[in-house]
């Protein structure tokens, strides 16, 4: 459960938090600490929902998130974990015919070789 809340949920709103602020760039908003403060505890309220308490520094807990610093990728983590989880509950439910389309969907995205010739 853990693993489904930090790499779904939290990966999910870490991503939206960094639409939102290159959204402000596009807009030429002026991007301060507050700025990202309130759009991270804004988004920690709506993911958590309203049983979930807000501390009074929670909105900063953007500032020691190292992904935060570098290019725009954190939503490959939950899409990651998502298709993971679609594809193991489709293998189990029709076995070795999802095996296969899986085996398939591996060797379309293998690099093509040289050939030997």
């Amino acid at each position: 459960m853990e693993n489904t809340r930090t790499t779904i949920y939290r990966q999910t709103l870490f991503s939206e938090f960094e639409r939102q602020v290159h959204g402000f760039v596009e807009e030429g908003k002026p991007i301060t600490a507050d700025l990202l403060d309130e759009t991270y505890r804004t988004l920690v309220q709506r993911y958590y929902g309203p049983g979930f308490t807000v501390d009074e520094n929670d909105g900063m807990e953007w500032a020691y998130i190292p992904h935060f610093y570098y290019k725009y990728y954190m939503y490959s983590y939950a899409t990651g974990l998502s298709a993971g989880i679609a594809i193991a509950e489709r293998v189990k439910k029709e076995g070795d015919p999802a095996v296969q389309g899986y085996l398939g969907m591996l060797q379309g995205a293998a690099p093509s070789r040289p050939s030997s010739s």
